[in-house]
């Protein structure tokens, strides 16, 4: 009986090992919550390489509110609409895809949180318009805003807006204040003007934060065999 239990405790710190490093490894890979962050699909194929949100000057090319897979857009009614691009005409910073978030408008997703757990939020940006007002991102209930009050620079601009961006990252720590497994993230462009363009936005991601993971694998595993060899 004795040697029966010294395996299980030898089997079960194996598994809370793997298990561990898997999580890690994982985090390192990138393991994101957000699905299709960069916008790859459904993809789309016109000459102008890019659908708009809303027609406008009674020729853009639209798309539904919801085509992007996973998202949702919208449009304030007012100004130039978003729009989703494609290379080669405009610049993806990952793949060939990326959402221009024009003045007023907003663009949301959902992801699986859990309560309690810490994670982090990160996208690339470029800003089309110099001296933006604001992008606002809600995140399951935590709310900042690019541009704002985190002193942001607002001089990082488009330096061609078709065929150049120069991209930045922002990251958001956040912790899920309750378990939700359809958790809001949204993004919104605060700028007030209704006739200048916004920022793109591309590769968003939420990962949670590895070490949070690792310890809860291990508390499970250390309660089951407490248990056991009782």
């Amino acid at each position: 009986m004795k040697k029966c239990v010294e395996k299980i405790r030898s089997a079960s710190t194996l598994i809370v090992l793997f298990l561990a490093t898997m999580v890690a490894s994982n985090e390192v890979m990138g393991v994101n919550l957000v699905s299709n962050g960069s916008f790859e699909d459904p993809g789309f194929t016109n000459s102008y390489n890019f659908l708009a949100i809303a027609p406008y000057q009674g020729w853009y090319p639209t798309m539904s509110p919801t085509q992007i897979t996973g998202w949702t857009a919208t449009f304030d009614g007012s100004g130039e609409p978003s729009y989703w691009t494609k290379a080669p005409s405009y610049t993806a910073y990952d793949g060939n895809y990326g959402y221009v978030i024009n003045d007023g408008d907003s663009m949301e997703t959902t992801f699986s949180a859990v309560a309690g757990t810490p994670y982090t939020l990160s996208f690339y940006y470029a800003v089309i318009w110099p001296n933006p007002t604001g992008l606002l991102v809600n995140v399951a209930g935590t709310s900042k805003t690019l541009f704002g009050s985190d002193g942001t620079p607002t001089s990082v601009y488009y330096d061609n807006p078709y065929s150049h961006v120069l991209w930045s990252k922002f990251t958001v720590n956040f912790t899920a204040a309750s378990t939700d497994p359809s958790a809001v993230l949204k993004f919104t462009n605060l700028q007030d003007n209704q006739n200048t363009y916004g920022m793109v936005i591309d590769n968003v991601q939420i990962t949670p934060e590895p070490m949070t993971m690792i310890l809860m694998i291990i508390g499970g595993f250390l309660a089951f065999r407490s248990r056991v060899v009782r």
